[in-house]
């Protein structure tokens, strides 16, 4: 099972937007040449989103993961460019270990990935990854010791936010 959002999937104003609550399951998640795209919850509810096999991101705009109480669970997650935004806990959890890339998050050389309000970002499983080709900035911690330590490797720009702005690596650091 797939969802895919291309640049037709925007709402009228040129913004998509997926609210949910209780737990959303598919296996694969596209964002191809997308707006600005807005997954969130209503203010009652907290919602988890599991993205079983891969999330992949081609995007044009933002790609919003918001809800104060969301827990967004992926498999996978490859950003190719476009910027990623994420305002709340993100669980990087091989579900499919027998992905390629299970336990992966890679920002291509085109990609921002941005945490917003000091927010958490965990691995779970064994060898979890972070591949940096582009920029990663904001305030949070990237949680890298799942079930073994797993390696933050940065090819690209750490840019820490407003000041003081702090990134907190957990895990093993590789400076390409």
């Amino acid at each position: 099972d797939r969802a895919i959002f291309n640049e037709f999937s925007a709402g009228p104003l040129g913004q998509g937007q997926v609210q949910f609550s209780g737990v959303v399951e598919v296996g694969t998640l596209m964002f191809n040449n997308s707006p600005d795209f807005t997954f969130a919850t209503g203010m009652t509810s907290p919602g988890k989103l599991t993205v079983a096999d891969q999330v992949l991101y081609n995007g044009a705009g933002v790609l919003h993961l918001s809800g104060k109480e969301n827990v967004y669970e992926f498999n996978t997650l490859h950003q190719t460019n476009g910027q990623i935004d994420v305002g709340t806990k993100l669980v990087i959890k091989p579900n499919n270990p027998g992905h390629s890339d299970a336990g992966t998050v890679t920002v291509g050389a085109e990609g921002v990935f941005r945490l917003r309000d000091h927010v958490n970002m965990y691995f779970d499983g064994p060898f979890p990854k972070f591949l940096l080709e582009g920029q990663f900035e904001g305030n949070g911690t990237i949680d890298l010791r799942g079930n073994e330590v797993g390696q933050f490797q940065n090819f690209g720009r750490l840019v820490p936010g407003a000041s003081p702005g702090t990134i907190v690596i957990e895990g093993d650091y590789l400076q390409g």
